[in-house]
């Protein structure tokens, strides 16, 4: 459980410096990464296997066992969404991936993993 923790926290680290180098795609990327690998601390905290790599289905299913406020739901919806392209040249429709992504989004997922990570920090500690 710890080593998933550490490493979302390594890529909100990564995804922080990606944002102050100007890769906008990689921001998106790896706050996406670190959300998903906080809510598999979870699961493996619960002993439960976890499917697939969508945050927002993962927390979901999280959301049954304990309160989770629909704005979480919300923000790794976001995340989920913003990860294909951000990762994926190929359904790009032309341009660098890199250049399809701002500033602003960036920060905005920044902040999104961010706060998923502290929820599932406060979920382990209940449990």
């Amino acid at each position: 459980m710890r080593d998933w923790i550490k490493e979302a926290e390594s890529n909100l680290k990564h995804a922080k410096n990606s944002l102050e180098l100007g890769f906008y795609n990689w921001a998106c990327y790896s706050s996406k990464e670190c959300a998903e690998k906080a809510v598999k601390a979870v699961y493996q905290k619960l002993n439960i296997d976890q499917a697939g790599d969508s945050v927002s289905n993962l927390l979901l299913e999280i959301s049954r066992k304990f309160r989770v406020n629909k704005k979480y739901i919300e923000y790794a919806y976001e995340l989920d969404k913003i990860f294909i392209p951000a990762k994926n040249l190929d359904i790009q429709p032309s341009h660098l991936a890199k250049d399809k992504y701002t500033e602003e989004e960036a920060r905005i997922m920044i902040s999104y993993a961010e706060e998923i990570l502290n929820l599932c920090k406060n979920l382990l500690n209940k449990i």
